[in-house]
C-alpha cells in the first residue's frame, strides 16, 4: 500500500484541476466559443438552474458580462432563459438539453466513461474518502471565494 502525503494530495488535485481547465479551453478552441462558457456550463449542470446573478457570483462576472455569457449561450443553443417562477422581474438559466451527437457532449462521455472505470478499480473505502476529501475541499475553496468576495474594497471582476 503506497502512503501518500497530504502535501502530495493537494498537488494530484491542482494538477487534475489544471488539466481539466487545459480540456475545456482545447474544447472551447475546437468548437470556438471561450473557455468561460465552458465553467458556466459546468456550473449550471451541478445546479441544475441559476439566476443570471447567482451566475454571475460563481464565474465572479459583472451584471453586463454575465447578460452577454448568457446571450452567447443561448445562441450556441447550450443554455436558455425561463422566467423565475417566485420574481417577474428576474429569469432562470438553465441548460439546453444537449444534442447527443454533438461533438463537446463526446469528448466529455469519452472523459467521463474513463473517470468511471478509473473510479470502478478503486475499493468502496477508497472512494467514499475521495469523495469526503473532495467534498471538503469544494466547501473550504467556496467559503474562501465567499469571503474574498465579501471584503470591502472587492474590486469587479473584469469582462472577459
Amino acid at each position: 500500500m503506497t502512503v501518500a502525503t497530504p502535501s502530495e494530495l493537494l498537488t494530484a488535485l491542482r494538477r487534475f484541476g489544471l488539466e481539466n481547465d487545459r480540456l475545456d479551453a482545447a474544447v472551447a478552441r475546437r468548437l470556438g466559443a471561450p473557455p468561460v462558457e465552458f465553467k458556466a456550463m459546468d456550473h449550471l449542470h451541478e445546479a441544475g438552474e441559476l439566476t443570471p446573478g447567482q451566475l454571475g457570483e460563481r464565474l465572479c462576472l459583472s451584471s453586463g458580462a454575465v447578460t452577454a455569457l448568457v446571450d452567447r449561450l443561448e445562441r450556441l443553443g447550450w443554455a436558455r432563459r425561463e422566467p423565475h417562477p417566485h420574481d417577474r422581474r428576474s429569469v432562470i438559466v438553465r441548460r439546453a438539453l444537449p444534442d447527443e451527437e454533438s461533438e463537446a457532449v463526446g469528448i466529455y462521455m469519452e472523459l467521463a466513461g474513463r473517470l468511471e472505470r478509473l473510479a470502478a478499480e478503486m475499493s468502496s473505502a477508497e472512494r467514499a474518502a475521495a469523495i469526503r476529501f473532495l467534498d471538503e475541499a469544494s466547501r473550504e475553496a467556496s467559503e474562501r471565494a465567499d469571503t474574498l468576495r465579501a471584503r470591502p474594497g472587492s474590486a469587479e471582476a473584469p469582462t472577459p
